[in-house]
């Protein structure tokens, strides 16, 4: 009986996050391909994108969306400023590919649809949950990217001082 537990485990540990990271991955390689990243900074760029993807679903599952999308676009853009200083290459090359799974397209086409259907109460609530997601991973990206810049700061003040 505890066999059959294991196995069911596993199967939706399977169906419900890695076949979607899986495919995130995927997907952004595609992405890297068409933005003509080469070698290891493609496969790198495309795990950024599963692991935004990753903690996004982990977290949706036990929080808010918007709660999802703060703390997905933080952890790509702290993967993106630590493999950018790594690498020695521009963080956007590991930033862009990794937010691509979380931008809120669906949800921007049918905020549109509601808008030229004329259901201006559906168009009003779906706009204010993509805002306010593409907000939140903003506000992740923004506050990564000031930590990054605070140290870099400081820490050639204190290379002047010395």
């Amino acid at each position: 009986m505890s066999f059959d537990l294991l196995l069911q485990a596993i199967t939706s540990f399977t169906a419900e996050l890695f076949l979607p990271v899986l495919i995130s991955f995927i997907a952004c390689i595609g992405f890297g391909i068409i933005f003509n990243i080469r070698g290891k900074n493609l496969l790198l760029s495309a795990l950024g994108g599963a692991i935004s993807w990753m903690v996004y679903l982990i977290t949706v599952h036990y929080s808010n969306d918007i709660l999802a999308c703060f703390l997905s676009g933080f952890a790509v853009s702290l993967y993106a400023e630590l493999f950018a200083r790594i690498r020695r290459t521009p963080s956007t090359c590991f930033l862009i590919i990794g937010l691509l799974p979380l931008v809120p397209g669906a949800g921007i086409y049918y905020t549109m649809k509601y808008f030229v259907q004329g259901q201006y109460v559906e168009f009003a609530e779906k706009g204010v949950s993509v805002l306010s997601s593409a907000g939140a991973i903003a506000l992740g990206v923004m506050l990564v990217i000031s930590m990054f810049r605070m140290m870099m700061h400081i820490s050639a003040h204190r290379r002047r001082k010395a």
